[in-house]
């Protein structure tokens, strides 16, 4: 009962639409602009960068606040399995996201909560995927493309660690390492439609003076 009490309030906090919210605060529904979609990127397309920057930061936090309060209340309450709470909240926070209930189960990509989510709960491993999606967005200047190499590289990174180090701080529980494998899943399927556009080259590349980015 208490994990799927966990999971409900965590899928209405990673619901909430800040994209959308934005949208309609600066007079426009960004789901029939641009891309359609409620991320960040779609966000500093339509309403500038200023304001694309607010949902990345909002969309990032919004994973990672619920996972650290898990963590800290499962801890000083000593829970059995204590190591499932944190999986069970970044599942909700992440399915949230990607299929709000507040907007018809539709939502953004889920890249941004996920890093949010995944900072609180393996900050190293997450930093250096998000080094590498710098990278590959700095060499490309394909969103899509660096979120997709960045998702498939954190559970490996995150994998290596665990084996090669013996320090605590990077030690990563198997469940977790097996959940970091299907979040990662989860967050390239979603960016399906991109890989078709990457194969075919008409996938919309970031160009510095139209104020785009991620």
């Amino acid at each position: 009962m208490l994990y799927i009490i966990v999971f409900f309030v965590s899928y209405l906090c990673g619901g909430i639409p800040f994209g959308l919210l934005i949208g309609k605060y600066n007079g426009v529904d960004v789901r029939s602009e641009g891309s359609g979609n409620i991320g960040a990127t779609n966000i500093l397309r339509i309403c500038g960068k200023k304001w694309g920057y607010f949902c990345f930061i909002f969309d990032t936090l919004k994973g990672f606040v619920p996972v650290v309060l898990s963590k800290n209340l499962a801890s000083l309450n000593q829970l059995s399995h204590h190591h499932y709470i944190p999986i069970i909240v970044i599942t909700g926070v992440v399915m949230g996201h990607i299929w709000s209930p507040y907007i018809n189960f539709k939502g953004g990509k889920g890249v941004a909560t996920s890093a949010g989510a995944l900072l609180a709960i393996t900050p190293i491993a997450t930093l250096i995927s998000l080094l590498i999606w710098y990278l590959v967005f700095l060499k490309f200047r394909y969103v899509s493309l660096a979120s997709i190499i960045a998702a498939a590289a954190l559970p490996i990174i995150a994998g290596s660690m665990t084996m090669l180090c013996h320090h605590p701080y990077t030690l990563i529980p198997k469940p977790i390492l097996f959940f970091l494998s299907l979040l990662s899943m989860i967050v390239i399927i979603k960016h399906k439609r991109n890989i078709n556009k990457l194969l075919n080259r008409t996938e919309n590349k970031f160009i510095k003076k139209e104020s785009q980015a991620s």
